[in-house]
């Protein structure tokens, strides 16, 4: 039998994050787990060019303080539906850091949102959830926006097709 104890949630607050979050939940109640909270602050250190030069450290520090608020709001979230959680909040690459805290946390299961980007964004920017598919050391379920879900041929009217199509 499959035992889910962790579970890893990274969220960067988005509504696609937002609509992850509800299939974690859903894992965790059914497994009785506790899931991991987490976000990751990108920014660079220093930026620097010939008119200005600033030092990025306040910055920083403001983002880490408002991620930390706002995953105290979703400690709150999970704990009114009797979820158990805690929170981690780091600097660095996205999926650098997931990876990482999946390993050193030791969890069974990564639940993470999507963005649906096109193809030339996801060229150009890449794509953490693809990213931490392939480096995790357990299983990820990735959850796509509800707007792209997967639609079968033989459920499309006429007119979800054209829509379709258009899309």
């Amino acid at each position: 039998m499959i035992q889910i104890e962790k579970i890893l949630f990274p969220t960067d607050f988005s509504d696609h994050s937002n609509h992850a979050l509800d299939y974690a939940i859903e894992f965790a109640k059914r497994f009785r787990a506790k899931i991991i909270l987490t976000h990751i602050v990108a920014v660079p250190t220093y930026i620097a060019s010939y008119e200005i030069n600033v030092d990025l450290t306040s910055m920083r520090e403001t983002l880490v303080e408002s991620a930390e608020k706002m995953l105290d709001e979703l400690t709150r979230k999970l704990l009114a539906q009797g979820v158990e959680s805690e929170t981690h909040t780091a600097i660095g690459n996205s999926f650098v850091e997931i990876v990482r805290l999946a390993k050193e946390q030791n969890v069974d299961l990564i639940i993470l949102g999507t963005h649906g980007w096109g193809a030339l964004k996801h060229l150009l920017l890449g794509s953490t959830a693809e990213r931490v598919v392939r480096k995790a050391p357990c299983p990820v379920l990735t959850v796509h926006n509800p707007q792209h879900e997967f639609v079968h041929p033989s459920e499309l009217t006429e007119s979800k097709t054209t829509l379709a199509l258009s899309n």
